[in-house]
C-alpha cells in the first residue's frame, strides 16, 4: 500500500470518521502495509456498491471526493484506468467497466499534445459522438469529457502546424455551439483553406490576440476568411430570400410596424426592417436596420429600439428562425446548413484573425448584433480590408487591433449604433490604398450611420496617397479623444456627426472636413511637413477651440477654407493651387428636401473659373428614392445636359462626364457616362452650351415635384478628378 492511502486514512481517523469493526480491521491492515494494492489495470476493482466482496466490510462509510460523494471503498479502490490517446479510449474494452468509470486520456493524437482529458462511460446514447465531448465506446457505449463549461481547440484534435483544418475547426465551433460551451483556441494558428462559420449564441476565446488565431492560407481573388452570421449581402450566397421568411410592411408609426402575419412573431425574435430602397448595382434591397421585437399585437409589432424611418411600403425580414427553409441556407465545411441570421449574443476575446491574400475579401466579414469583440486583432498579409461589416448593429470591437493594406473597417449595409472603443488601427503593407478611399469607412452609400469610435489610434505609416481619407464618420456618428497620423487626408464627418479631444497628423488637402450640422470642437490639428491644403475645410458645420498648427509647433497662415462645396481658386503658404484640393460636394441620407418651383437640388458642385481643361472628370454616384412622375436632370452652368425620364421609386446611378474633344465637336462638348440600377447604360456625345474654362458649377436636381413634395431620402458624392 503506498503513502498516499495511508495518509488518507490517517486523515479519516483524524476526522473522527466512524468505521464498523470490520472497516477499522480492514483500514488497520492497510495503515499496517498488510493488504495489496490493485494495479490500474485491474478494472474489476469498480464493483457496483451491492457487490459481494464489499458486503460487510466497508460498505457504510462514505467520503468527499474530487467526483462527489463516494463510498468509502470506491474512494480508495477505484482506480482511473489511463490510456494513451483518443483512439485509444475507442478500443478500450468496456463490458466490465462499470458506467461512470473515469478514464484519464494522455492526448488526442500523441501523448502530451494538450488534447487529453478525463472521460467518464455513459451507456446513454442520448447525443451522438462527435469525437470532442462525447466519443463513441466499445460496445455501443460513449464516453463524455469532463468539462467545466469549456473545451480547447487541442482537445478538439486541432493540428497547429499549417495543416488546414477546415472541418475539425468548423465542427468544433458547431459543437460548442449545440452544447453551449466556450470553445477556446489553443496557442497557434487554426489554419483553413475556405469560409469558416461562427453562428450566434457562441463565445470563443483564446490566449492573446497575436498567439490563438485563424488563418486562412488561401490566395484567391473571392475567398473570405471566417464569416460571424449568415446574413447580407456578403456571407449569404443567396441574394434572394425566401418568401417565408418575408412579411410584407405596410406602413410605420413610432416603432410600431405593420405587418402582415404580424401573429407569426414572438417576443425576442431578431428582424431586419427593410425599406424600398435598393443598393446601387445590386438586387439586394437595403435594410433600414436591425431591431428586436418588444411585443405582438394583433395587426402590428413593436419594435425594441427607435426607428428612424418611416415606410410607405417594405418589408420585415425574421433572422434567427428556428426552422430551415428550402433555399435559405448557408452549408458550411462539415455539411451543415444554417438558415439565414445574423449573429446574436456572441463573444470572442482574445482572438486573431489573419488572411493570407483574399483580394477584395476581408479577415473577417460580419453579420452581427449585440455581439462583442474584445482584445481581438484582424488583418491581412497581402489582402483588402481588415474588416467589412454587413450590416454591424450594436456591436462592440473593445481594444482591438485593425491590421490593414487597403481598409482598415468598411461598415455597410445599414451599419449602426456600432462602437469601436480604444482600436489600434496600423498598416502592413507600404503600397498606398486606392486613390480616394478610406481606412475607416463607413459606408453611407449602403446607410451606415451612428458609428462610435471612442479612444485609440490610426498611424497610416505614409506615405500615403493624398487621395486617401483616413476616416469617414457615417451620419449621426460621433469620434472622441482619437489619434491620427497621416501623410493624406484625415477625417470627413458626415451630416450630423461629431468631434472632439482628438489630434489630427495630416499632410494633404484637410485634417478635418464635412460636419455638416455637427461640430468637431476641441480638437488638435496639426499639418506635416511641406503639407498642401487647409486644417479645416468647413461644411455648414460648427468648429470651434480647435488648435491649429504645424509639425514644427508654429502656427499656419492659411487653415480654414470656406466651405467645402464653394471652393475658388486660391494659392496657400507653399504656393499650391488650393482648387487641386479636389473639390466635392458630399451629401448623406436626408428625410427632407423641399421643392422650389417644383425643383430640388440634391447636389451642386462649384468650380473655380478656368479650372476644366481637356480630358478635366466629374465624377458622381447617387441613391435616391423620388416621387411618382418626378425625373432627374444634370446641368453645367444652370443649363440642362441631361435628364432621365424613371418610373422606379428609387434609382442608384454612378458615372462621369469627361471634358474630351472629338471629331466635330469643340470645346463646348463633353461625354456623358452613366449607369444605374436599373439597368440603363449611357455612352453620350452632349453638346454642352458652356466651353470647359467657362464651366463654373455641376448641378443634379430632381424636377416635375409638386410644391407639397419633397426628396424624402438621397445620397450623393459629386467630385472633381484631376489627373
Amino acid at each position: 500500500m503506498n503513502h498516499a492511502r495511508r495518509h488518507f486514512l490517517y486523515r479519516i481517523f483524524k476526522a473522527g470518521a466512524v468505521l464498523t469493526a470490520a472497516q477499522q480491521a480492514w483500514a488497520g491492515n492497510v495503515l499496517s502495509g498488510q493488504t495489496k494494492s490493485a494495479s490500474a489495470q485491474e478494472v474489476q476493482t469498480n464493483y457496483p456498491d451491492d457487490h459481494p466482496n464489499h458486503a460487510g466490510d466497508i460498505s457504510g462509510a462514505h467520503v468527499h471526493t474530487m467526483t462527489g460523494r463516494q463510498p468509502l471503498h470506491k474512494a480508495l479502490d477505484g482506480r482511473v484506468v489511463s490510456v494513451a490517446t483518443l483512439e485509444d479510449l475507442r478500443v478500450l474494452p468496456t463490458d466490465q467497466i462499470a458506467e461512470g468509470t473515469l478514464v484519464r486520456v494522455a492526448g488526442y493524437h500523441a501523448p502530451g499534445d494538450d488534447g487529453g482529458g478525463l472521460f467518464t462511460l455513459v451507456t446513454k446514447l442520448d447525443v451522438p459522438p462527435d469525437d470532442i465531448i462525447h466519443v463513441i465506446a466499445a460496445g455501443k457505449k460513449l464516453w463524455r469529457r469532463c468539462h467545466q463549461g469549456f473545451f480547447t481547440s487541442a482537445q478538439a484534435g486541432i493540428k497547429r502546424d499549417g495543416t488546414r483544418e477546415d472541418e475539425a475547426l468548423q465542427k468544433a465551433i458547431n459543437t460548442a455551439f449545440d452544447h453551449k460551451l466556450r470553445f477556446h483556441l489553443s496557442h497557434g494558428a487554426h489554419t483553413h483553406g475556405g469560409m469558416i462559420l461562427i453562428p450566434h449564441d457562441v463565445v470563443i476565446t483564446g490566449c492573446g490576440k497575436h498567439e490563438s488565431y485563424f488563418y486562412n492560407d488561401f490566395r484567391n481573388a473571392g475567398q473570405r476568411g471566417v464569416i460571424v452570421g449568415t446574413y447580407g449581402p456578403a456571407n449569404s450566397y443567396i441574394p434572394a430570400y425566401h418568401p417565408e421568411h418575408v412579411y410584407g410592411l405596410s406602413h410605420t408609426v413610432s416603432n410600431r410596424l405593420y405587418v402582415k402575419n404580424s401573429q407569426d412573431f414572438q417576443v425576442g425574435d431578431i428582424i431586419g426592417i427593410e425599406g424600398t430602397r435598393r443598393v446601387r448595382n445590386t438586387n439586394l434591397y437595403s435594410p433600414n436596420q436591425i431591431n428586436e421585437v418588444a411585443s405582438v399585437h394583433e395587426k402590428y409589432i413593436v419594435a425594441r429600439y427607435f426607428i428612424d424611418d418611416d415606410y410607405d411600403g417594405g418589408r420585415v425580414i425574421r433572422l434567427n428562425q428556428p426552422e430551415l427553409t428550402e433555399g435559405d441556407t448557408f452549408t458550411d465545411a462539415t455539411g451543415r446548413q444554417w438558415n439565414l441570421h445574423v449573429s446574436v449574443n456572441t463573444r470572442i476575446t482574445n482572438v486573431g484573425f489573419r488572411q493570407k491574400a483574399g483580394f477584395r475579401w476581408p479577415a473577417v466579414n460580419l453579420s452581427t448584433y449585440k455581439t462583442v469583440f474584445d482584445n481581438c486583432s484582424f488583418g491581412s498579409k497581402e489582402g483588402y480590408t481588415a474588416v467589412s461589416g454587413n450590416p454591424v448593429a450594436r456591436t462592440v470591437f473593445k481594444d482591438c487591433e485593425f491590421l490593414y493594406s487597403r481598409n482598415a473597417w468598411e461598415f455597410a449595409y445599414y451599419s449602426h449604433d456600432t462602437e469601436v472603443i480604444n482600436p489600434t488601427i496600423l498598416r502592413v503593407k507600404s503600397s498606398p490604398s486606392n486613390a480616394g478611399d478610406y481606412i475607416c469607412h463607413a459606408n453611407t452609400s449602403e446607410g451606415a450611420k451612428r458609428i462610435h469610435v471612442n479612444g485609440g489610434q490610426l498611424n497610416d505609416g505614409g506615405p500615403s496617397d493624398k487621395d486617401i481619407t483616413m476616416l469617414q464618420t457615417g451620419p449621426e456618428s460621433s469620434i472622441r479623444n482619437f489619434t491620427i497620423t497621416t501623410f493624406g487626408r484625415g477625417v470627413w464627418g458626415d451630416a450630423y456627426a461629431t468631434m472632439s479631444g482628438c489630434t489630427i497628423m495630416w499632410k494633404n488637402e484637410f485634417g478635418i472636413a464635412g460636419f455638416s450640422h455637427g461640430y468637431a470642437n476641441d480638437n488638435i490639428v496639426v499639418s506635416q511637413k511641406g503639407s498642401s491644403g487647409h486644417a479645416i475645410l468647413v461644411d455648414r458645420g460648427t468648429f470651434k477651440n480647435n488648435v491649429l498648427r504645424s509639425v514644427d509647433g508654429s502656427r499656419r497662415h492659411c487653415d480654414v477654407l470656406q466651405p467645402v462645396n464653394r471652393h475658388t481658386l486660391r494659392t496657400d503658404e507653399d504656393g499650391n493651387n488650393t482648387f487641386k484640393s479636389t473639390p466635392v460636394y458630399y451629401s448623406s441620407y436626408s428625410n427632407s428636401l423641399p421643392a422650389v418651383n417644383g425643383r430640388a437640388t440634391i447636389g451642386l458642385l462649384e468650380l473655380a473659373e478656368g479650372t476644366i481643361e481637356q480630358d478635366s472628370i466629374i465624377s458622381y454616384e447617387m441613391m435616391i428614392e423620388i416621387p411618382n412622375s418626378a425625373h432627374i436632370d444634370f446641368l453645367l452652368n444652370g443649363q440642362s445636359l441631361h435628364t432621365i425620364h424613371e418610373n422606379n421609386r428609387v434609382i442608384g446611378i454612378h458615372g462621369k462626364i469627361v471634358f474630351a474633344s472629338g471629331k466635330g465637336m469643340d470645346n463646348k462638348h463633353c461625354r456623358l457616362f452613366l449607369t444605374s440600377s436599373t439597368g440603363q447604360y449611357h455612352a453620350l456625345p452632349l453638346n454642352a452650351g458652356v466651353a470647359w474654362p467657362d464651366v463654373k458649377n455641376f448641378e443634379i436636381q430632381v424636377f416635375g415635384l409638386r410644391e407639397s413634395q419633397s426628396i424624402r431620402r438621397h445620397y450623393i458624392r459629386m467630385e472633381r478628378n484631376f489627373s
